[in-house]
């Protein structure tokens, strides 16, 4: 099983030769940008850090303004600083995600305003659309190369803490205390509150922690899991932030998150028995699709199959599938701006929460901005770069490319029968964002994306003297390496 988490072996394997770095630097994009990590480093406190923060501590604007969406604004300052230093210097490369991102985001914004005019900018549905694209030009610009990945994993570590000790909190209790307590700091109605405390299943709690629903709980540990097996770590932490992450997921109790880790599990597997073939990836990607697409051509009700059979309660299959056909109805009505936050059309005993984040998207902004979302997913990986010449790439891009692929690909099916808001939306952004950062990386050199001299020959000295500072130390940067020498590692 511990084999299964050594992927550092595999870095080695592919490392480019010194000859072949040479090549890269001659061939890529020419530029005089170098991403500096300790930028990467000081966002990442704010966005993912600000995930410690219960998300149920809602401050008092728009209704909708949560510490995590402040933390993604200030981390956004610095990132539309680093695009124009991106931009200025060249190290900007047009990947296909950056056009459908902010379409869909203007999209959503749209919509709200037909809806509700000029009031509708300071609602949720604004602040939706502002923190998916805001999260995903942050990843996209910090957290899309090898270094700056590192210092989002780094991040990560301490808010995956912070949400598993608040998890337990739930299961030693009996009740989601954490969501309790912070909607009591908010003053939420009481019969919110006793909302809150609903989520058994089997006898047992479904701890939420502090993030919104036992259900993103769940799927953001799967998450979490993915994000940790194809980062630099060795292969000791890897086995224990993978299997940290997988426990607190379990502890949602939702057959989400356990389809989501299966699916890891097996592609895991299969991407290590298949590990010298560079070709593995894109043939899981190939059979996966394959499998969909016989599911929605062969089977009459394709949406009906998958959830009556992939759901832990029948029950609340059931209520999915009734919850598809009346926002069918009502996404027919209206396919092309939808209807808003309005009240759709249902039976008098329904409830008014709708289980799928494809449904959400065409009933409240119509069916473009589901289009656009799932486009937006699709082309991550696809650059328009105004010249064909790329750069050698490595292991770990390649590696990490592929990892957050599966990311992508277990949010949209899981998206079928669940709503992410919240942390998992930002997330989804981010990992978004992340990948076509790495597609990027591709047509840069390894002197512009930070990278070390041996890459992927000793992943734990990477930042050695960064990972001894304290949080609270300020980074500093070295002098400017010289352009024809091999960089090195260093702030």
């Amino acid at each position: 099983m511990s084999d299964l988490f050594d992927t550092a072996s595999l870095d080695a394997e592919a490392r480019p030769s010194r000859a072949r770095r040479k090549m890269a630097n001659r061939l890529a994009v020419p530029t005089s940008y170098r991403f500096n990590p300790a930028d990467a480093y000081n966002a990442a406190w704010f966005y993912p850090g600000f995930m410690v923060v219960p998300s149920s501590i809602i401050l008092p604007l728009a209704g909708a303004l949560t510490v995590l969406r402040v933390g993604i604004f200030i981390a956004f300052l610095l990132a539309f600083r680093e695009v124009l230093r991106k931009l200025l210097r060249g190290g900007f490369v047009l990947v296909l995600s950056d056009l459908f991102v902010p379409a869909m985001g203007a999209w959503m914004v749209g919509t709200i305003v037909y809806h509700q005019g000029a009031g509708g900018l300071v609602g949720y549905g604004t602040v939706a659309a502002l923190e998916f694209c805001f999260t995903y030009l942050i990843a996209r610009v910090f957290f899309g190369t090898p270094a700056g990945y590192e210092q989002f994993i780094r991040v990560l570590k301490v808010a995956v803490v912070a949400i598993l000790i608040s998890a337990l909190a739930d299961t030693a209790t009996g009740m989601n205390v954490v969501s309790r307590v912070g909607a009591m700091l908010t003053r939420v109605s009481a019969g919110e509150l006793a909302d809150v405390q609903r989520n058994y299943r089997f006898g047992l709690i479904r701890a939420q922690g502090s993030l919104e629903h036992p259900i993103l709980l769940g799927v953001f540990g799967a998450i979490a899991v993915i994000l940790f097996f194809f980062s630099r770590l060795n292969q000791t932490q890897k086995l224990v932030w993978c299997s940290i992450s997988a426990f607190m997921a379990m502890l949602a109790l939702s057959s989400a998150a356990f389809l989501s880790l299966t699916f890891f599990f097996g592609a895991a597997v299969f991407g290590r028995i298949f590990r010298h073939h560079p070709w593995k990836w894109k043939a899981l990607a190939m059979m996966a699709l394959f499998g969909v697409g016989c599911l929605f051509i062969l089977v009459d009700n394709p949406v009906e199959t998958m959830i009556r059979n992939l759901t832990l309660d029948p029950q609340t299959g059931l209520f999915r599938l009734q919850i598809w056909q009346w926002v069918g109805l009502n996404v027919q009505r209206h396919p092309f701006v939808g209807i808003g936050f309005a009240d759709w059309a249902r039976p008098d005993n329904m409830p008014p929460s709708i289980d799928s984040l494809w449904l959400i998207q065409s009933i409240r902004n119509g069916l473009p901005a589901a289009i656009l979302l799932g486009a937006a997913m699709l082309t991550t990986g696809f650059a328009l770069p105004l010249h064909s010449r790329r750069s050698a790439g490595n292991a770990f891009i390649a590696n990490a490319h592929s990892g957050l692929g599966i990311a992508i690909f277990i949010y949209a099916f899981n998206a079928f029968t669940v709503h992410f808001w919240g942390t998992n939306w930002t997330l989804l952004a981010a990992i978004l964002g992340m990948r076509a950062g790495f597609t990027e990386c591709l047509y840069l050199t390894p002197f512009a994306r930070a990278d070390d001299a041996n890459f992927g020959a000793a992943p734990t000295a990477l930042f050695s003297r960064t990972m001894r500072l304290s949080p609270f130390k300020s980074l500093k940067r070295r002098p400017h390496p010289k352009r024809h020498r091999a960089p090195k590692y260093g702030l």
